[in-house]
């Protein structure tokens, strides 16, 4: 039989029925919640459905919603009928929605969302392989099918079908490891969003390496408020729990994070860098420890998705919460992991299990082809292709990085973000960034310097440190206000010099630009993992960042 996460998933919930599986931070005090065999009967009725749809024969099915009981009962259900599950990021624009629906031929999509929902109804003209539109925003159109409507339809022909159940589960037992399970659009900071196709091998393998690295329990609990579309959380935050056996709370609103999570106290949190950087203000503000901010209990917090700064790591520690820094891709999530027993603040840590990382000649990062690499991005042959070594045995992971005696991998740039002064120079920007983004005024930085003579900067402020800078300083003002301030100019300076410091001329930061807001993902300045869309950004601001070279 083949080892899968939907195999993980109907043998959890066989031994397992009775005990709690997932909370919604949506109800009375957190307390909605659905046990292993509630999941179970859910994703079986979905599946079912599937079957007795017009979809029936579709290979995919799409789901745009934020992270609800939906989510898993659709990913899961999807999987256990033997279809390609497909996250669309909900901060996604109407014309990214529609290329990723079409590039995957979605015949199924679920939207939890009216105002996407009327996005997607004005584009349906377009999306012949769309079928069917799952629904639970309450609207009553004859085009789509309500939620409740739909599981009903399962759960008839469960009851009216007979050994449809039985039927069902030995389809997921003849599931081949290498057939594929779900695609994750790349969030893409620069280009167009390609679909990663990650077999059913894959995630499976991802999952126990991520549970051997961090030594994961049964007993451990954790929080789910990143995006499922994201590999990342879809690999931690779903099948990881899966062969865990973990218990999760899903935060559909993240603006309640820290709410969500005082109440459910997790053992186990991980996050984005920007994450642990406002722990640490929260920490610093309340005069508390970090642990106290999350609920008190939690004994594992992981970072990735870009590199946390060594000095926030560094504070965070210090206020007793060690973060263990990891690093991987779409195309190979299980890279490099910090260990619980053997921690470091400056790399991501040594190999994963199952996973082999060689340094190029020019500094770049390979990974060696495994079952924990994806399969290809889907209907790009070309692309795929590119993205290997000519022999076809290194995945291109398109970061520059450094093997120390260890074994441990210290990420030290992005291979395309190289900056390239007018002396020819080379400047990497995402270390100095990082370093830059450490101090308790600063959300983000952006470096300017390709073919200019000098290094400048955006330096975007986080709004509620500035104001709480400034009343203690005795200042007034509008954000903006404030960002421009002569006093906000100095100590952002003495940032810009403690950093300088570190760096060599060339790399120095001669100049830059203040604003009294944070970068977002709503602005189209990051991408729905918070990294910087750079192009986009230096676009945005490039009247203001052109004038530093001005005089």
């Amino acid at each position: 039989m083949s080892r899968t996460i939907p195999v993980h998933f109907l043998e959890r919930a066989a031994r397992h029925p009775e005990r709690v599986a997932m909370r919604s931070s949506a109800g009375a005090n957190g307390a909605g919640a659905i046990t292993w065999g509630a999941w179970n009967d859910l994703s079986m009725q979905f599946a079912a459905a599937i079957r007795n749809s017009p979809a029936r024969d579709t290979r995919a099915v799409a789901i745009l919603a934020d992270n609800g009981f939906h989510w898993p009962v659709t990913d899961i259900g999807t999987l256990l009928s033997g279809k390609t599950s497909v996250g669309i990021y909900p901060t996604s624009a109407p014309v990214q929605i529609e290329k990723m629906l079409t590039d995957c031929a979605a015949g199924i999509l679920v939207v939890d969302n009216q105002e996407q929902l009327e996005v997607v109804l004005a584009m349906r003209d377009r999306l012949p392989a769309l079928h069917v539109i799952v629904t639970d925003t309450g609207s009553s159109r004859h085009d789509t099918v309500s939620w409740d409507e739909w599981l009903a339809i399962g759960a008839e022909a469960l009851s009216g079908i007979p050994g449809l159940r039985e039927e069902i589960e030995a389809g997921v037992r003849a599931i081949h490891r290498e057939d594929p399970a779900i695609i994750i659009y790349t969030s893409g900071s620069t280009g167009e969003p390609k679909g990663a196709v990650l077999s059913h091998g894959c995630i499976e393998s991802s999952a126990q390496s991520i549970r051997e690295a961090l030594g994961l329990l049964e007993t451990d609990t954790t929080l789910s408020f990143l995006a499922f579309s994201h590999a990342a959380e879809r690999i931690t935050g779903m099948y990881t729990r899966i062969v865990c056996g973990m218990e999760v709370m899903l935060v559909e609103d993240a603006s309640r994070l820290w709410q969500s999570a005082a109440s459910y106290r997790p053992t186990l949190f991980g996050g984005l860098p920007r994450y642990y950087e406002k722990i640490l203000a929260l920490a610093r503000a309340e005069n508390a420890s970090a642990n106290e901010i999350l609920g008190g209990r939690v004994r594992l917090a992981t970072s990735g998705g870009a590199a946390l700064a060594t000095e926030v790591a560094e504070q965070l520690a210090q206020r007793g919460m060690t973060v263990l820094g990891a690093y991987g891709l779409t195309e190979h999530l299980c890279v490099s992991f910090n260990r619980p027993d053997d921690p470091t603040f400056d790399t991501s840590g040594p190999a994963m299990s199952g996973t082999e990382i060689r340094i190029a000649a020019d500094g770049e990062i390979l990974v060696r082809r495994c079952e924990l690499t994806f399969s290809g991005y889907n209907n790009l042959p070309e692309e795929t292709r590119a993205v290997f070594t000519d022999d076809g045995e290194w995945l291109r992971t398109g970061d520059l990085g450094l093997l120390d005696a260890s074994g441990r991998l210290r990420v030290t740039g992005r291979k395309k973000e190289l900056l390239a002064l007018s002396n020819g120079k080379m400047v990497a920007p995402l270390p100095i960034e990082a370093k830059l983004a450490a101090h308790p005024l600063i959300s983000h930085a952006v470096l300017h310097a390709e073919g200019r003579q000098f290094v400048s900067a955006l330096i975007a402020l986080r709004p509620e440190s500035l104001e709480a800078w400034a009343r203690a300083e005795g200042i007034t003002g509008s954000h903006d206000e404030l960002a421009a301030h002569p006093r906000v100019v100095i100590e952002i300076q003495k940032a810009v010099d403690q950093v300088n410091a570190t760096l060599s001329r060339s790399e120095s930061i001669r100049r830059f630009v203040t604003i009294g807001r944070e970068l977002s993902v709503a602005a189209s300045e990051l991408t729905p993992t918070h990294k910087v869309r750079r192009n986009a950004v230096l676009e945005k601001y490039s009247a203001q960042l052109d004038a530093l070279y001005g005089a």
